[in-house]
């Protein structure tokens, strides 16, 4: 159990820093636009007008959230590293089985599959794997036919199967302020997508959807 959770951080960790796909609603690009500073952001049409925000509105809606999001995936490797500490999380022991040990597995593996495939089709329609990649652009073909945000479902399972692996209170409820936190960048994203790509991404819009 220990194994496949080690190597699916490895295998994230990998993707973050050898195959990074840039978002307009990265806590890089919100930190970096200013109402003072246009950069690659067109003001016309945006999620809640964050890019124009003040500096502590941005770092509370957004970096603080982020940095709560990143805390959650690591607890279950600071469980594997300090198994004491499990009793700190609120265990959620009705669910500590074979079955549902075997159930996180599944998730897990699947989950980093469906994330690192979407990452390919990315990849695979820039034509590069290891340059830089624009921060926008539709892509269409591979998963993208089924979810206009597969890496994100990906995410969303390998975080159930972590919780599954690692059942716990912290966890459970930190789970929807993820879901929330990741729901407004997609929102900031499809309103960017829809004011540079125009009738190409409402039809898309139209053919997919945005989860599942």
């Amino acid at each position: 159990m220990e194994i496949v959770v080690i190597f699916a951080y490895i295998s994230l960790i990998a993707e973050l820093l050898l195959f990074p796909v840039p978002s307009i609603a990265s806590c890089y690009s919100i930190m970096r636009e200013s109402k003072n500073q246009p950069g690659t952001v067109s003001y016309k049409e945006h999620h809640f007008d964050v890019y124009r925000a003040s500096i502590i509105r941005k770092f509370l809606l957004y970096i603080v959230p982020t940095i709560f999001c990143v805390a959650l995936f690591l607890i279950p490797p600071v469980l594997i590293a300090f198994p004491a500490l499990t009793d700190f999380f609120s265990p959620v022991e009705t669910l500590n089985s074979n079955m549902i040990h075997t159930s996180g597995i599944i998730l897990i593996i699947g989950g980093r599959f469906v994330t690192l495939y979407s990452v390919f089709c990315i990849r695979r329609s820039f034509k590069g794997f290891l340059k830089p990649l624009p921060v926008n652009g539709i892509v269409s073909r591979g998963v993208f036919r089924f979810s206009r945000n597969p890496g994100l479902v990906g995410m969303f399972v390998f975080y159930g199967g972590l919780f599954l692996l690692f059942p716990n209170l912290v966890m459970a409820v930190g789970f929807f302020l993820y879901f929330i936190n990741m729901h407004n960048r997609v929102l900031m994203e499809e309103s960017f997508l829809r004011e540079n790509f125009g009738d190409a991404f409402l039809k898309y819009m139209g053919v997919v959807r945005r989860y599942i």
